[in-house]
């Protein structure tokens, strides 16, 4: 469907959304998602319209007598961070995983679920929600939304014995920079969204690629939270916004080009399993208000050290580029390089956790942003275990970043593709020698 400027935000609900509710009632999980340049309406459309997807599906979903529970949650993804928008003191950002007894479906875990009974209810959640979203002022956009947002309902209908979860997602606009003209911290806001939405049309091209033996869904958390949107069991609708200025052609025809994507993208959609139910299943993986949390205890040494004062980000220059990294603790100690999966940033994969381990053990942790990926400039690297070896590829470049670091012998702390990398290279008579120890870990 296309629609003009001139269309009502309640024909465009009515148009693509009449089918939401019996899809509940039959069991089927749902995503309704907006994609689009920063302020070619993609809030106002989800959230903030009174005839909004949101405003229109929430009058649908209490009208409708054969569903006796609605919970709730509403989350945030800014600059690779998720927190909560309905508590949203989290110290650390919260994580993404997959359910084993939800036929992989992912969950985020310490996300807050709470029962709602009335409409008032819900509009009151979503104001206050609303006031801990992240926005910001640019020449595009007043108001420009710098975060993903998330709402998330998991209903249940006793009498179909049928449950279902129904995502309602405005992501952050994308933008050039040059037209928003941000600066400082907000070009690194800007930065990151640009960064995640590439990530998500990655995404969108592996499945659509019948040769691909590897869907990057890790490669950022807002692709783990929309993995079952995109390739899994759920019915997905994208509304693509578009400005009708000429000025902004380029991105009109990026933002169509992405939606032609995602329309050749295939789901196989099931019905929920009747014997569960959602506290038995999202609630239990998450904190439900109404029932009582449980300290966890603190069995980690270095859980509350903090390192910002010990280190942060540099930047090395090297033969393959000017390199980020997030170096932590005294240059003088040991050296061990973080690899992580290409191209994700090193602050989704290492963040301060296993930085923390390293350097309460007396370790200097420096975790690297790979050519062309995160914060580092370059051409990218070849992903594939077999590359590694070969000249100028992944063991060339991590044996440069220990000359530069003046280290003759280190350790390797290796995920996902930089698991790949710290094998290959502790086991050929190029490299091993001046490697200690590697440790590997991969996806679940």
């Amino acid at each position: 469907h296309a629609f003009g400027s001139d269309v009502h935000t309640a024909t465009v609900y009515k148009t693509i959304c009449k089918d939401t509710i019996p899809s509940i009632l039959d069991g089927k999980n749902q995503t309704i998602f907006a994609y689009g340049q920063t302020g070619s309406g993609k809030t106002f459309t989800m959230f903030k319209d009174k005839y909004s997807m949101v405003n229109m599906f929430i009058k649908d979903l209490f009208k409708e007598k054969k569903i006796e529970e609605i919970n709730v949650s509403y989350m945030q993804i800014y600059n690779k961070v998720i927190s909560d928008l309905i508590k949203p003191n989290n110290k650390f950002s919260l994580k993404v995983r997959e359910s084993i007894d939800l036929l992989g479906e992912t969950y985020v875990e310490g996300l807050t679920i709470i029962p709602i009974k009335t409409e008032r209810e819900l509009v009151k959640l979503l104001e206050k929600g609303a006031l801990n979203r992240k926005t910001v002022g640019t020449k595009l956009n007043s108001a420009s939304s710098r975060s993903h947002a998330i709402l998330t309902f998991y209903i249940e209908s006793k009498k179909y014995n049928t449950f279902s979860k129904v995502n309602i997602v405005d992501l952050a606009g994308s933008e050039r920079v040059k037209d928003s003209g941000v600066t400082g911290n907000d070009l690194k806001d800007a930065t990151n969204i640009n960064s995640s939405l590439l990530s998500l049309a990655r995404v969108v091209r592996s499945i659509n690629d019948k040769k691909s033996t590897y869907i990057p869904y890790r490669d950022d958390p807002l692709c783990m939270v929309l993995k079952d949107a995109l390739g899994g069991s759920c019915k997905t609708t994208l509304m693509a916004t578009v400005s009708p200025s000429a000025i902004h052609c380029q991105e009109t025809v990026s933002t169509l080009r992405f939606s032609k994507a995602c329309s050749h993208v295939r789901n196989h959609v099931k019905q929920n399993n009747p014997r569960n139910s959602i506290k038995s299943i999202w609630a239990k993986k998450a904190k439900n208000v109404t029932g009582k949390e449980t300290k966890k205890k603190k069995i980690y040494p270095w859980q509350n050290l903090n390192i910002e004062n010990q280190g942060g980000r540099i930047y090395i220059d090297t033969s393959f580029g000017k390199i980020s990294a997030l170096a932590y603790g005294n240059p003088s100690n040991p050296l061990v390089i973080c690899l992580h999966g290409s191209p994700s940033d090193a602050e989704f994969r290492y963040g301060n956790f296993l930085l923390a381990s390293l350097v309460h053990s007396d370790f200097y942790a420096v975790a690297l942003d790979a050519p062309g990926c995160g914060y580092s400039q370059g051409k990218e690297l070849k992903c594939r275990s077999e590359y590694v070896l070969k000249d100028r590829q992944a063991g060339d470049f991590v044996d440069e970043i220990r000359k530069k670091l003046g280290a003759k012998k280190y350790s390797i702390v290796g995920y996902d593709w930089g698991a790949g990398i710290a094998l290959a290279m502790a086991t050929s008579k190029k490299y091993n020698s001046e490697i200690k120890d590697i440790v590997i870990f991969h996806p679940p």
